[in-house]
């Protein structure tokens, strides 16, 4: 299971969210899409959760929203956002 590293600050903005990165002293903004996904993952969802997330809000195909999960997982693990 993945799930986003604590410490990790998280602040919404009108078109998505900003996190703050401690450890690293690093900021990283996410579109409205990627800070779904990364709400979802934070109160301890899966990837399918915030694909069905994905799925309701922008009415995206079930495959589409578990790739389009799956990529932003992968960019976070490789920025040490997610605890795998």
């Amino acid at each position: 299971m993945v799930a986003t590293r604590p410490g990790i600050g998280c602040h919404p903005l009108a078109d998505g969210a900003l996190l703050y990165d401690p450890e690293r002293e690093q900021v990283h903004h996410l579109n409205e899409t990627a800070a779904r996904i990364w709400e979802v993952l934070a109160h301890g969802g899966t990837a399918d959760d915030a694909a069905a997330t994905l799925c309701d809000r922008y009415e995206v195909d079930p495959e589409r929203a578990r790739a389009d999960v799956a990529a932003v997982q992968a960019v976070w693990a490789a920025e040490g956002l997610l605890e795998l």
